[in-house]
């Protein structure tokens, strides 16, 4: 008899966390499903430890293949899984015994989500209750889609195989966000349910951001994808395009893109995502709001975050034409806010301007 439920873990450089994942999930109260562990080449250790865990417990298998990414992993998975749910959970994470109780409280949905705990602080995310189904699906995807990890949900079988929803191979990032777009897409009713038993580790200092220093061709392919979704799912459950494609540009860590692109390559890229966004959405609460933690002015000095795009194009600008340098500083009253709400009008125009006037002198060079 298939298992409820396929617990799909990738494993690679895990040998620290691995036995802490697999006993957690080992240990859960509802027993019905199976645990697939995928060594995607893992240079340590953890080879051993999958196979012995199998060796233990005939709900354990374990296939190993060569290096090729996470997204290789997980689709291996997919395809091999037996359950009649797919679960994911990452080999430095681990879940608490409840886990498939989330799952219990879902049966019936198409997509079930449940919150999560960060681990050693214990902070509770995505603790939220409700059910969508028809005309209420818009509200979801208004609401609440941007929790784009795979983890923490329950995915019909059924549903990613009818449809061939796999992750795309070609990313370093965000592929969770397009797995989970192009499931919703083909979703009729989703349950979030307000259980924290997902448990993500998030020690201090834990690094990530190497692996997301994308240039801007990927930066522009990964919006391409991401955008193409958001306006089926507009379409689709007739609700308004979500706003999510801006703030994803906005919240990205573009350290590697400011420290390298030229300032042609910067411009272009801004014009590019001013152009796709609707000017109200822009300056809704939500995604100034990121811009005004970045954005603050003082009586004579601008002071812009040098990790935002147009922040960075503003300093070259405003540094080029007043020769001095820009600074950096917090600031928490809503005075202080108000005027930068005031100052972040001005200082994007001021921006269009600075490109105008340098576009008309590049001409005339030519001349």
């Amino acid at each position: 008899m298939a298992p409820l439920i396929s617990v799909i873990v990738p494993v690679y450089k895990a040998e620290d966390t691995l036995r802490n994942c697999v006993d957690s999930i080992l240990k859960q109260t509802n027993r019905d499903f199976e645990l697939l562990l995928i060594d995607d080449g893992s240079p340590d250790s953890c080879r051993d430890i999958c196979d012995t865990y199998a060796a233990k417990d005939a709900r354990v298998r374990v296939w190993h293949k060569e290096n090729g990414g996470v997204s290789t992993a997980r689709n291996l998975g997919l395809e091999v899984a037996c359950g009649e749910w797919i679960a994911f959970v990452d080999a430095d994470d681990s879940v608490d015994e409840g886990f498939f109780d989330v799952l219990k409280e879902g049966l019936g949905y198409d997509l079930v989500i449940g919150g999560y705990k960060t681990l050693p602080k214990g902070e509770i995310y995505y603790n939220f209750e409700g059910a969508f189904k028809g005309d209420t699906m818009g509200d979801f995807v208004a609401r609440h889609l941007w929790n784009g990890y795979v983890w923490g949900k329950f995915y019909k079988t059924s549903i990613l195989r009818e449809h061939r929803i796999v992750f795309r191979t070609d990313l370093v990032v965000y592929e969770d966000l397009l797995f989970n777009l192009d499931y919703i897409l083909q979703c009729n009713s989703i349950k979030l349910v307000p259980l924290c038993l997902y448990l993500y580790m998030d020690p201090p200092g834990k690094m990530i951001q190497e692996k997301y220093a994308l240039l801007p061709d990927e930066i522009r392919k990964i919006y391409a994808l991401v955008d193409d979704r958001l306006e089926r799912l507009a379409h689709k459950f007739h609700c308004w395009r979500p706003a999510f494609i801006f703030d994803f540009i906005e919240h990205y860590p573009l350290e590697r893109l400011l420290r390298q692109g030229s300032d042609d390559e910067l411009y272009q890229l801004y014009v590019e995502v001013k152009g796709n966004v609707d000017r109200s959405v822009f300056y809704n609460d939500r995604i100034a709001s990121p811009i005004l933690r970045c954005i603050s002015c003082i009586k004579k000095e601008y002071i812009v975050r040098r990790h935002r795009v147009r922040g960075r194009l503003l300093a070259k600008a405003l540094s080029s034409l007043y020769g001095r340098e820009l600074l950096r500083v917090k600031y928490s009253s809503f005075s202080k806010k108000f005027q930068a709400i005031l100052i972040t009008y001005r200082l994007f125009g001021l921006l269009d301007v600075y490109f105008a006037i340098r576009s008309l002198v590049n001409r005339f060079r030519k001349v």
